[in-house]
């Protein structure tokens, strides 16, 4: 599982010589949106290959583009998430040089700490994270806050820690569609799909034992299950611990209520571009997420909203 960083915006301000070049620069930069829009719903390697080599050559010979910063930023994510952190570091040094006033700088300095973290280089991961907390430029900014959970996380974890990524791979774009379908298993053998629980409000939550952000808010996805299980609703626990013969034991400790499963192989947080732990989902009857990374008194809010609406129906 990787961690990378999210939303990144392009305002670098092109200098195109010619309209004819803008246009073929155009053409290219909408062919990587495309394959990056495929990625989302295939994460096929031919795919990334294809959004990797295309973005590579777009960054040769469109080097001023005004988008030039996202593409950048969609290799380097790419190369990451398709395990090359290697070059997905080379990339990201590269572009934090030529391009210091980007506003991609820093999503891509966390990306590139994060990278550095996936080969070992952990004195290199800490110098990036302290600069974006440390530094007045960045230091309230949400990328801030990601270096700040990674520099809390012992190095163990680290690799494999989940953390708010690119814009490539935002669960925001599930918002509004149908939901994805799996099926877990629990200890006992004992099965669950989304589909079993159409009909229902369901809060898809993904967490770790790790995430204090996560064990912050159980008061309240305890109180919103208390007070919404009788009126169809449920909350499925996606734990994205790597290794962890404690989950259970932790489960009954922090009282969290609802059904909780172990994501071990990191499928279902790869199927929902899992990126930040904790994250959740909220499904409405018909299978269709409606709203992400609710948290406090948003959660509940939201709940009791579609708790109505299936109740009309």
């Amino acid at each position: 599982m990787i961690l990378i960083c999210s939303c990144v915006t392009s305002s670098y301000n092109s200098s195109e010589t010619t309209q004819a070049s803008t246009g073929r620069a155009i053409d290219k930069y909408n062919e990587i949106k495309g394959i990056e829009k495929n990625l989302l719903n295939s994460s096929e390697n031919a795919d990334a290959e294809m959004l990797i080599e295309k973005s590579k050559v777009f960054i040769k010979e469109h080097p001023l583009y005004n988008k030039v910063d996202e593409v950048f930023f969609l290799l380097g994510t790419a190369l990451l998430q398709y395990d090359r952190a290697p070059e997905a570091i080379e990339v990201f040094e590269t572009f934090i040089k030529d391009y210091p006033s980007s506003p991609s700088i820093a999503p891509s300095l966390l990306t590139l700490g994060i990278a550095y973290d996936r080969v070992g280089r952990h004195e290199k991961a800490d110098q990036v994270y302290k600069k974006l907390v440390l530094d007045s430029k960045y230091s309230q900014t949400k990328y801030a806050e990601g270096a700040q959970q990674l520099l809390e996380t012992s190095l163990i974890d680290r690799r494999d820690a989940l953390t708010d990524l690119s814009d490539t791979f935002n669960p925001e774009n599930f918002v509004d569609k149908p939901v994805l379908d799996f099926q877990i298993e629990d200890a006992k053998g004992q099965t669950v799909s989304l589909a079993e629980l159409r009909g229902q409000v369901v809060l898809l939550y993904f967490w770790a034992t790790w995430s204090d952000r996560f064990i912050k808010e159980i008061p309240v996805i305890n109180q919103t299950y208390t007070k919404y299980n009788n009126q169809n609703f449920q909350v499925i626990g996606i734990i994205t611990d790597k290794e962890n013969d404690q989950l259970e034991e932790f489960i009954r400790k922090k009282a969290i209520k609802g059904l909780h499963y172990h994501d071990k192989d990191g499928k279902i947080a790869n199927m929902y571009r899992v990126r930040q732990i904790p994250t959740n989902f909220l499904i409405d009857a018909d299978g269709i997420v409606r709203k992400i990374n609710l948290k406090g008194g948003s959660l509940p809010s939201a709940v009791a909203q579609l708790i109505e609406e299936n109740t009309r129906n």
